[in-house]
C-alpha cells in the first residue's frame, strides 16, 4: 500500500462508508504487486538468459517468458503453470537446468538450479519497479570461483534508483551440518531499499554449491549441484517518525473483489483520527472500525463475503519520539488454492521459508510478525 502525506489542520468526525470517487489517487495491493513483475538477466553456459515476469494487480503471475535476451528462444520447456509458480526445464549434454518463478503474498522469485556450475558463473541483471513508483531499478551481480570449486558473489551495484538503499555483504561460508557426506557453500548478499513513505523491501542474493551426497532417498539431489535464488520481499508495513509522522495521511488498497478502498486519517501530537468521510469504499462492501486513542483497525467484508482484509494503524511514543506503524492486508486472503503443495522432482520444497529462520551470522531477518493475521 502507498501512504500519501499532506500537512493540514486537525479534523476529527464521522466515518461514511460509501462509493470510491474515481478522482481518487490510485490503488495498490500486495507490496510485490507494485513492482508488476520483474526481469532477470542470466549468464548461463556463457550465453545471455532473460526471464521476464509479469503480476497482476494481486500479484499473481499472468505470463513467465523466458528468451535469449532477444527474441529468440533460450530452449527451456515450461514444465508447470500456475497463478504463483512457473517451472521451466533445460536439458543439455551437461545435465538439465531448471529455474522456478515464484510469486506469493510478500515474495517475487526466480531461482536456478543446475547441475552445471558454469550456468550460474558470470555477471547477471536483476530489474524491477521496487515501489511502483514508475522508475525501474538495476541491480547488477557477478558471480566467480575466486576461492575454490564453488560459486561465491563476488560483487553488487545499484544503478538507475530512485529509492534509498543499503547493501549487505557478499558473505560466503561453508556450511557446516556434520554430514561427512556432503559439502555445502553458501555466498549471500542483500539490499534493502526504502521509500520515502516508510516502506521497506529486500532483494536477497544467493548461490548455494552443494558437493556429494545429501543422503535423501531423491537420487536428484545428489552429486554436485548449484542453486541461485533472486528473492524481493516485502510486507504491506511502513513506520515513519517524528515530525514525519504527523499530518494527514491517506491508505489505498483493493479488496478481494477487485473493490478499491481508502482510508484517510489525521495523525497529531494527541493521537490519531480517522477524518470525516474517511473511510471510502464501493457500495456492498462493509467496513467496521475500532478507533481508539492510540490508533484505530478497520476491518473490510466486500461484496463476495471474504473478511480477511484489515487496515491497523498505530501511534507509538518511543522515548520521546512520534512513530507511526501502518500495518495491512488486503488481497493475502483471496489465494483459495495453494498450488505450492504440489512438489516435483525438481522442486525445492523449503522456498517458502528460505532465510526466515536461518541462524547465519550474517542474516538480518527484519520481517515482523503479522499482527491480526486470522
Amino acid at each position: 500500500m502507498r501512504i500519501h502525506r499532506r500537512l493540514l489542520g486537525i479534523v476529527a468526525g464521522a466515518i461514511l462508508v460509501g462509493v470510491l470517487p474515481s478522482a481518487a489517487a490510485a490503488h495498490t495491493t500486495e507490496a510485490i504487486a507494485d513492482t508488476g513483475g520483474m526481469s532477470l538477466s542470466l549468464n548461463v553456459l556463457g550465453a545471455p538468459v532473460v526471464v521476464g515476469v509479469t503480476l497482476d494487480a494481486f500479484g499473481n503471475i499472468i505470463e513467465v517468458v523466458i528468451t535469449d535476451g532477444a527474441s529468440g528462444d533460450a530452449g527451456f520447456g515450461r514444465t508447470r503453470s500456475g497463478e504463483h509458480k512457473v517451472q521451466f526445464t533445460r536439458d543439455s549434454a551437461d545435465g538439465s537446468t531448471v529455474i522456478n518463478v515464484k510469486a506469493k503474498n510478500s515474495k517475487l522469485s526466480v531461482k536456478l538450479r543446475t547441475s552445471n556450475l558454469s550456468d550460474v558463473l558470470g555477471t547477471h541483471v536483476w530489474t524491477g519497479d521496487i515501489f511502483g513508483s514508475g522508475t525501474a531499478t538495476k541491480v547488477t551481480f557477478m558471480i566467480g570461483t575466486p576461492n575454490g570449486p564453488y560459486a561465491e558473489i563476488t560483487s553488487v551495484s545499484v544503478d538507475d534508483t530512485t529509492p534509498a538503499y543499503r547493501i549487505d555483504g557478499p558473505y560466503t561460508e561453508r556450511d557446516d551440518d556434520d554430514d561427512e557426506d556432503e559439502d555445502e557453500y553458501e555466498s549471500k548478499a542483500r539490499i534493502t531499499f526504502f521509500s520515502e513513505d516508510g516502506f521497506k523491501k529486500t532483494l536477497k542474493i544467493e548461490v548455494e554449491t552443494h558437493f556429494g551426497d545429501d543422503d535423501d532417498d531423491d537420487d536428484d539431489h545428489d552429486g554436485t549441484y548449484t542453486k541461485l535464488k533472486v528473492e524481493l520481499t516485502g510486507r504491506d508495513q511502513s513506520t515513519l517518525t517524528g515530525d514525519d509522522a504527523l499530518g494527514e495521511h491517506t491508505w489505498t488498497g483493493l479488496l478481494c473483489d477487485e473493490t478499491p478502498a481508502a482510508v484517510t486519517y489525521m495523525v497529531s501530537t494527541d493521537g490519531v483520527r480517522i477524518v470525516e468521510n474517511g473511510v471510502e469504499v464501493a457500495e456492498g462492501v462493509r467496513a467496521d472500525v475500532d478507533q481508539d486513542d492510540d490508533g484505530f483497525t478497520v476491518r473490510f467484508t466486500d461484496s463476495n463475503g471474504d473478511d480477511g482484509a484489515y487496515l491497523k494503524v498505530e501511534l507509538e511514543d518511543e522515548h520521546g519520539t512520534l512513530e507511526l506503524k501502518v500495518k495491512s492486508r488486503t488481497t493475502t486472503s483471496c489465494d483459495d488454492d495453494d498450488d505450492d503443495d504440489d512438489h516435483d522432482e525438481y522442486d525445492d520444497d523449503d522456498d517458502d521459508h528460505d532465510d526466515d529462520h536461518s541462524s547465519s551470522s550474517h542474516d538480518d531477518d527484519e520481517d515482523e510478525d503479522d499482527e491480526d493475521d486470522d
